[in-house]
């Protein structure tokens, strides 16, 4: 028992005797005893003795056991007693005894970083049961530490609060024995990342605003608006200039975390700069772009304005669009200040802005640039409403528009109510309006060159004039009716597609044109042939009544194809498709098809011959085609080139005695008569 227990050794020395369970307070008492000490032991020892414990591999050695008389040879030891107040030797397998603890090893792992966590390891040699309390520690200097309240278990998670400090740990065993971690590296700040959007509209006088967010207080944010490879500006906002339009504007904002923490960048578009310009009733126009952090739900809060707004559809970046959209009534133009507030689910504030929108009722603007200009260039423009000469904005959606002087390219990208060209014009950019005209006293021309776009709703081309679409990307795209009292042609890879066609006013002779590598559909389906008219399923090119037209270029007709009544057509190509040709009273059609090249190519076409009318062929008919003779005193001619017209199940039907089949020479084999 600790503190009590005794072990006696009587009238005999021991040597290597095992003592078990010894520990500090026990006692070790020597009883009388005889030992033979001669003179030799005595020069040894003199009059003491030592008394030695081992366990095996450490010995604990009590020495100098001395007596007041000494020892002599032959004397006898009466016995001695002695206590050990404490011994330094681990107990073994011989016997064991209590020793001073073994201390306690502590080290951290982990990265000293905000936002990352550490971890603190402690251990006691040969104890594996030890129970162990922790305290984290913070100093500024590495010299003096102070406790971090509440951080006492073994793992601890790097805050702010900390940064460019050292840390440590502090371990007490259950032993009682403490011991602190190496200290860390100066923690340093969380590796930045952040999200930018560009509140406002790339327009000039308008004010762009950066929107960063995911930076902390201590961060350093750098702003840098570049267009052009230039510099523009390196605040938070910039305000875009006049000599910014037709700029893409690019924000670059850097984010440096302080204390080593890192470096993020993010680059966004600000979008092509151009002109503010003025919208009409009902019209919209985006004053505003915001990018929420992920998960944010939006709502937006307006201020001010009597026009609407709205955000729009999310986009696959996660940004929303802020749309005006105005009053769906206008009594008279106006400036119309708005403003709004973007907030989250938590009802915090994502972005804010405002801008001035110019409310147009309409006014009516002439072209007075040079012969090469830009739409968004207010010089290039005098309002005839207003009598601003020049005019102080572009024309724009709700504006009449008049080009009456020639020119040699507008750029740029304009928008009307209605587009007049007189003379010789040519369009190098963008435009869109409502209804589009060619009309001039003397004949005009308006060219659409390559990579240029006219899109009208409606369009009309007076007689005597022309619209030329040429060149790799140029289009004309009139998704209502087009009527054509002059010359419409595409060539070079040019593409024009119409909603309907209404060819020639009885007046002036009309013709449209097609090359080999260019199109014209009519219709939305897609499926425009190249070198080819083509007629979708459901629309109608129609030769008006009393008309002389031409068509230059392969007809492919899967709707209607259809001559009013007293007018005339000539296709200079092959006529082919399943769709429907009516020929009208006293109306003519030649298909002349070519050498090698059929005037009724191999499909499913009906063609109907009204009253008086006729059918001329200077070519083959292939097989599955219809003539229908549908009215009295008709003709079907078919020209000496025509040599076999009818191919196997070329069918005519409804012929009777007043009908005529005129054969130019050559020979009909293979035809089938209902």
């Amino acid at each position: 028992t600790a503190g009590s227990g005794a072990v006696a050794f009587d009238n005999t020395t021991s040597t290597n005797t095992p003592i078990t369970g010894f520990q500090a307070g026990d006692q070790i008492a020597l009883g009388a005893f005889t030992s033979a000490i001669t003179s030799a032991s005595l020069a040894t020892n003199g009059s003491s003795l030592q008394l030695t414990l081992t366990n095996g591999t450490q010995t604990y050695v009590v020495p100098d056991i001395s007596f007041a008389s000494g020892l002599t040879s032959g004397a006898a030891l009466d016995g001695y007693q002695f206590v050990f107040d404490s011994v330094a030797v681990n107990g073994g397998s011989e016997f064991a005894v209590t020793v001073a603890p073994v201390p306690v090893t502590a080290s951290v792992s982990g990265v000293a970083q905000e936002g990352q966590l550490l971890s603190a390891t402690a251990s006691v040699p040969g104890s594996a049961d030890q129970t162990f309390t922790y305290q984290w520690q913070t100093s500024s200097d590495g010299s003096t530490w102070s406790d971090v309240s509440g951080a006492t278990s073994a793992t601890y998670s790097v805050g702010e609060s900390v940064e460019g400090n050292y840390l440590r740990v502090a371990v007490t065993a259950g032993n009682g024995t403490s011991a602190y971690s190496t200290p860390t590296a100066a923690v340093a700040d969380a590796t930045p990342s952040i999200a930018v959007a560009i509140e406002g509209i790339a327009q000039e006088g308008q004010v762009l605003t950066a929107q960063v967010s995911g930076a902390e207080n201590d961060d350093a944010l750098s702003y840098v608006w570049i267009a052009n490879g230039v510099t523009l500006g390196t605040g938070a906002t910039y305000t875009v200039q006049a000599g910014d339009e037709g700029s893409v504007i690019t924000l670059m904002v850097t984010d440096v975390a302080d204390n080593g923490g890192g470096t993020a960048s993010v680059q966004l578009d600000a979008g092509s700069v151009g002109v503010a310009r003025s919208i009409e009733a009902g019209q919209t126009t985006v004053i505003g772009v915001v990018k929420p952090l992920a998960g944010d739900t939006l709502s937006l809060t307006q201020t001010g304005g009597t026009g609407v707004l709205s955000l729009g559809a999310v986009q696959p970046d996660g940004s929303q669009a802020v749309i005006y959209t105005a009053p769906a009534s206008l009594a008279s133009s106006a400036l119309d200040a708005v403003g709004y507030t973007v907030t989250n689910q938590h009802n915090a504030a994502v972005a804010s802005g405002s801008a001035s929108v110019q409310l147009d009722a309409g006014d009516q603007f002439v072209w007075i640039g040079s012969g090469s200009g830009d739409w968004n260039t207010p010089a290039n423009w005098k309002d005839i409403t207003t009598g601003a000469n020049p005019a102080s904005v572009v024309a724009g959606a709700a504006d009449n528009v008049i080009f009456n002087s020639s020119t040699q390219a507008i750029t740029g990208t304009g928008d009307s109510a209605s587009l007049t060209f007189s003379g010789d014009n040519a369009v190098g950019g963008h435009l869109t309006t409502g209804s589009l005209s060619v009309n001039g006293a003397s004949g005009s021309t308006l060219d659409i060159n390559a990579g240029a776009s006219v899109t009208a709703a409606t369009a009309s081309l007076n007689g005597g004039d022309s619209i030329n679409v040429a060149g790799n990307g140029a289009r004309l795209t009139v998704t209502g009716a087009l009527t054509v009292n002059g010359s419409l042609a595409a060539t070079n890879h040019g593409m024009i597609q119409l909603g309907s066609v209404s060819l020639g006013d009885g007046l002036a002779p009309a013709a449209i044109s097609t090359d080999s590598t260019s199109s014209i559909e009519i219709g939305t389906a897609g499926s425009a042939a190249a070198g080819a008219v083509t007629v979708d399923s459901g629309a109608t090119l129609t030769s008006s009544a009393g008309s002389s037209t031409t068509i230059i270029g392969n007809v492919v007709d899967y709707g209607t194809l259809s001559l009013t009544n007293h007018g005339s057509l000539d296709i200079i190509g092959t006529l082919s498709g399943g769709g429907q040709v009516q020929i009208g009273n006293g109306t003519f059609l030649y298909a002349a098809g070519g050498a090698s090249t059929p005037s009724l190519a191999t499909g499913s076409l009906t063609v109907s011959l009204g009253r008086g009318s006729g059918l001329e062929l200077g070519a083959a008919i292939d097989a599955g085609n219809t003539i229908a003779f549908t009215g009295s005193w008709s003709q079907l001619t078919l020209h000496a080139t025509a040599t076999g017209s009818f191919d196997d199940a070329a069918t005519i039907t409804g012929f009777d005695q007043t009908e005529t089949i005129l054969l130019q020479g050559g020979t009909v084999t293979s035809v089938a008569y209902t």
